[in-house]
């Protein structure tokens, strides 16, 4: 039997549901990226750090906002997981997040920070 984590309410539950039994969240609703965003903020980490992963590599638009805020989460494991996916979006508030992250950040936010502002710096390999 397959299980499955809510992206509504973190509840685990059988795949074959529908909806979630705890709250009723469908079970196939919403496209892939908006799923994504939306387990930015699911109540287990590791879940929202591997959806800040994989929209690092996709890079929609509409993640942007969404993993700014995850990037300040007080969970390290979402955070640091968002600050990396954020290096991915060419945008000034990403420049303005990667200095914060290098001034206030924790040591690991802070080295994330570090290597994105050198890379970005150094421009695309030739």
């Amino acid at each position: 039997m397959s299980r499955r984590f809510c992206l509504g309410c973190g509840a685990e539950y059988d795949y074959a549901l529908g909806a979630c039994p705890a709250c009723g969240e469908p079970t196939d609703g919403g496209a892939f990226d908006e799923n994504l965003v939306r387990a930015l903020a699911h109540p287990i980490p590791d879940i929202a750090a591997n959806a800040a992963r994989i929209l690092g590599m996709r890079k929609p638009g509409m993640a942007l906002e969404q993993l700014l805020h995850a990037s300040r989460s007080g969970e390290p494991e979402r955070a640091e997981a968002a600050l990396e996916a954020l290096c991915a979006y060419d945008d000034v508030r990403v420049d303005e997040r990667l200095l914060e992250a290098q001034a206030l950040g924790t040591a690991r936010e802070r080295a994330i920070a570090k290597d994105a502002i050198r890379r970005r710096k150094q421009g695309p390999p030739a």
